[in-house]
């Protein structure tokens, strides 16, 4: 009897410890959902994959990634907001989306500094985080920024030249450079990137404030004829790679070692993604027929002139706020010296 009872206390156990590793191996496993609005097949999507699969190669499976690329999961709008709210893990939030919310951090992108790369920009973003640390980010886990060259100005049907040529033209555009271009005589309609196409198809606008590369990436060149270059852009596209602070914590201290060290690695990867798609995108709307004008040094003194009110502004807003605004923009300066032209 005794032996009996031994054998089926002994069977039990077996049986509850083989019911027991499924679920030792699933809470192992931790899976983060990434939500970027880039269609799949562009370069800014690839490198924000690779980095999902670079976690899960280093992890050893530990941490998985599934990536939802073109905005199928989250608005571009509501990316950061979905992130702090554990709606997405991870998330590549253009952070002008999100106006106010980075009363310090705008500086970097709301500002009409000449950045001449992606790798630059995205360099000097990074560096001004780690420097200032601001509060404005301390609801997510900063995982880290990555940002593209300026923007220029495209049109449909009305080339420009001069800056007055602006007038009564209709234009998508967000935050500071939206300002600059009312003062030139242009209505401003701010609208997610992966709304424009149709927004110019049907005629609710003449044109955009934008980069290259969407040209190709949101089939824009379909539609846009003209571009001129204008230097000091007042906005450059600064995202920000986030993860929910609850997800981030649930993941042990060594396997959030080794996505920190992963971090490091794709900035340089980001940024230098951000170069190659512009590059591209200025090849590709060549060969489109798009015409493309450098703005002369006459009119860039007229865009620096009406744009000077926005680093004044920039330094009462956040000074009103008791943020180190008036520091942030010399750290930049002083960074901007060092950059290539």
């Amino acid at each position: 009897m005794k032996t009996m009872k031994a054998a089926t206390t002994s069977a039990l156990l077996v049986l509850g410890l083989a019911c027991s590793w499924p679920s030792v191996a699933q809470e192992a496993s931790i899976t983060l959902r990434y939500s970027n609005m880039f269609p799949s097949s562009d370069p800014l999507s690839i490198v924000a994959e690779d980095w999902g699969k670079e976690v899960e190669k280093r992890t050893e499976g530990a941490v998985r990634v599934k990536y939802y690329p073109a905005s199928t999961l989250t608005p571009p709008s509501q990316t950061y907001e979905s992130v702090v709210k554990g709606v997405v893990d991870v998330g590549n939030a253009l952070m002008g989306y999100s106006k106010g919310r980075f009363p310090l951090m705008a500086g970097l992108w709301e500002n009409p500094f000449e950045y001449p790369d992606g790798l630059t920009s995205t360099r000097i973003c990074n560096a001004a985080y780690d420097k200032f640390k601001p509060k404005e980010l301390d609801n997510v886990k900063v995982m880290y920024f990555n940002a593209g060259p300026e923007a220029a100005l495209l049109t449909v049907k009305k080339p420009l030249v001069a800056l007055d040529d602006l007038k009564g033209l209709r234009i998508r555009s967000l935050d500071a450079n939206a300002r600059i271009l009312s003062f030139f005589g242009a209505t401003t309609i701010a609208m997610p990137q992966p709304e424009v196409y149709d927004a110019l198809s049907k005629g609710m606008v003449d044109g955009v404030a934008s980069v290259y590369s969407n040209l190709k990436s949101f089939k824009t060149a379909d539609i846009l004829r003209y571009s001129l270059d204008v230097r000091g852009m007042a906005f450059t596209g600064m995202f920000v790679v986030a993860m929910n602070k609850d997800k981030w914590n649930s993941i042990p201290s060594k396997y959030q070692k080794i996505i920190e060290e992963i971090n490091r690695e794709w900035v340089g990867k980001h940024a230098r993604a951000h170069d190659a798609v512009e590059e591209e995108g200025r090849r590709y709307a060549a060969s489109r027929g798009i015409t493309i004008t450098r703005i002369t040094p006459q009119e860039q003194a007229k865009w620096n002139a009406k744009a000077q009110v926005l680093y004044d502004d920039y330094v009462a807003n956040t000074k009103q706020k008791g943020l180190p605004g008036e520091e942030l923009l010399q750290f930049v300066r002083e960074q901007l010296k060092t950059a290539p032209r």
